[in-house]
This record gives C-alpha cells, structure tokens and sequence, in this order.
C-alpha cells in the first residue's frame, strides 16, 4: 500500500469505519425483525437503500485514497505545493470524487429521512393529523434533494471545471454559502422529523416512564442534529473560506452518515431493550426467591429451596389439614412448619404471604 498523507489515512478509516457502523446497526433491525417474524417493510427497504448508496461512497472515496494518483491528500495546499510534480493529476482526482461523492450523500441521507419518515406511519398509522404532517415533511425532504442535488451538479460552469480549474470562482459558484445553505437546511428538516413524534408519544395511554422510555429513543436521533452543528462549523469560515479544510468536512459528512443510519435503526431496537429489561427481572426475582440456610430448633440443617416455597403459597381455605403441603415460618434464623391442605385441580386457591420482621 502507498503511503498515505494523514489527510488521506484519517479519512480512509474513518470512511470505513461509519460503514461498517451502518452494516451493524442495519443487520441488528434485520435480525430482530426475523426473530419477531415481522415482514420487511417500506422503512427498511429504504434504510437498505441508503446503506447501498453510503457503501457505493465509501467505494468512491477508498479507491480514491487507495488507488488514485498520489498519496491519497485532501488537503488543497498540499496539492498546489506538488503542482508541477503531479499535484494537477492529484486535485482533478480528488475533485471528480468530491462532485460524485456530494451528489451520493444527498441522496445517502435522503433515503435515511425518508427510511425515518415511512417508519412513523407505520407506527401511527391512527393518526390521521400526524399522518399529513409526516407527508409535508417526506415532500419537503424530496424537494430538498432535488433542488441540492441541481445546485450541486452544477455549481460550474461547465462542471468539469470542478475539477479542471479546482472549483475556481471564475467558473464555479463560492462553495462556502452553497454548503452552508446545504447543511442549515438539512439541520431543520432533522428538527422537524426529530420533534414530529413526540407530541403524539405523549398523548398515548403509557405510564410516564414508558412515555420517557419511548421518547428518549425517539430523541437520541438529535446525535444526528449534533453532527450537523459541527459539520456547519467546520465549513463556514466567511472571513477566510480558504482555510476551510475538506478533509475534515469529508470526515464529518460519513460521520454523520453513520450516525443517521444508527439513529434510524434505535426505535426499532425496542423489543430487544424489552428483552433484557425481562430479563433484568428475572434475575432480580430469582435473587428475592433465594432463601439463606437456616437450622431448625433442633439444631439441624434445613434446606430451603425456591421450589418448597413456591410449593407452599398457595392453599384452599375451610378444608382439612393435610401434610402434603407445608407452610414455613422463620423467626430468628429457626423454621417451624404447619400442614396445609391438598390443591386439587381446577380449584379456586388463595395466596398469602406473612412475613414476620
């Protein structure tokens, strides 16, 4: 493998990395939807998409990195300073993939919306109100990216000058408002969708903890919103724009890739967060169900066991006493036992617990 500038290193992991971010947060949904033997629906075909689109992306940008001419730099200066020494062949390069890349990730977070979206109108399919809302904001996702998708196919004139003349302002419209423009109103239409469930999550008959449980999931999709906010520090430097640096936007772009991906998968994590809260307390019952060992007021040992006090909770009142069925009550570490009576089948039994501090 060539050697690579650290530009070229960090985006190549990092672009790696959020992809396989996205494989597992996508095969995790799949394999709970099989083990629940719930079909595939519209929400994750669409997920399935973007995850093809963000892995057509990282093929761009890996064979960029790995077989393109040069050492694989993100970094402008770098590529003037090498001009006359190949740098020219280095920047249309890294150029031609920044044009496809950008066309591919409006298109990559699009489906990841719209995967959000038709999973919200699956899950309240009730709510007439919340159902035109979910439409508005699935149209006004679309219209974004067609409009981006235009604006980014030909911010030159003619688009090859992208990468023949390296985006120079003669040819091309200033990248700094168009990318801005860009991420600001991505960062909105996250808002929108990240706020759209909650009022009605409220609304519905759930005990206030299951109410929160139900939001928060909901909620970690502001990690989404997050990313967005730092990929618009990065790339919005009015007084300098020369000093913008595309490889820490390449970077933040993929991370929010990945993290779009797995905020979209969260909600449908829930019965495998139900699973292991049964499972949880379980383990806490079996815990209060242990008894200690515990000697008799003769002085032997007496061994209690989960069975025996299970055996022992029920019992039918008003019939005859019986030694089939015992009832134990321990004061100061010493068990004294008293017959109940048989339980026949198909009877009406009463439980009771007596404890004796």
């Amino acid at each position: 493998m060539k050697q690579l500038r650290s530009s070229g290193a960090a985006n190549l992991w990092t672009t790696v990395s959020m992809l396989a971010l996205s494989i597992v947060s996508v095969a995790i949904r799949l394999a709970i939807r099989r083990w629940g033997r719930i079909p595939l629906s519209w929400s994750d075909w669409l997920i399935l998409l973007g995850v093809a689109a963000i892995a057509a992306d990282t093929g761009l940008i890996v064979n960029y990195i790995v077989n393109g001419p040069g050492p694989g730099t993100y970094e402008l200066e770098d590529i003037v300073a090498n001009y006359a020494n190949g740098g020219a062949e280095w920047g249309a390069a890294m150029m031609k993939e920044l044009y496809i890349g950008d066309l591919i990730f409006g298109l990559s977070i699009t489906l990841v919306k719209l995967s959000i979206l038709t999973f919200y109108r699956e899950l309240f399919a009730i709510s007439k109100t919340f159902q035109r809302w979910n439409w508005a904001v699935s149209a006004l996702c679309i219209a974004w990216f067609l409009i981006f998708t235009f604006c980014n196919a030909f911010q030159c004139k003619p688009p090859s000058a992208l990468w023949e003349y390296l985006g120079s302002t003669e040819y091309c419209l200033a990248s700094g408002p168009l990318w801005l423009g860009y991420e600001i109103t991505n960062f909105f239409l996250d808002v929108m969708i990240l706020v759209l469930p909650v009022t009605l999550v409220q609304r519905l008959r759930l005990r206030t903890a299951q109410k929160w449980s139900v939001v928060t999931i909901f909620l970690l999709g502001g990690l989404v919103c997050v990313a967005s906010i730092i990929r618009m520090v990065y790339i919005w430097h009015p007084s300098a724009p020369e000093t913008v640096s595309i490889s820490q936007v390449q970077i933040l772009s993929m991370v929010q890739l990945g993290v779009a991906v797995l905020c979209a998968c969260l909600p449908t994590y829930a019965p495998l967060l139900n699973l292991f809260r049964k499972a949880i307390k379980r383990l806490k019952n079996a815990t209060t169900f242990s008894l200690p060992k515990t000697y008799d007021t003769g002085g032997k040992n007496v061994s209690s066991t989960q069975d025996s006090a299970r055996r022992s909770e029920y019992y039918l009142m008003g019939e005859a006493e019986s030694s089939t069925h015992t009832a134990a009550a321990s004061t100061n570490g010493f068990i004294e036992t008293h017959p109940l009576t048989d339980i026949p089948s198909r009877s009406i039994v009463v439980s009771k617990s007596v404890q004796i501090a």
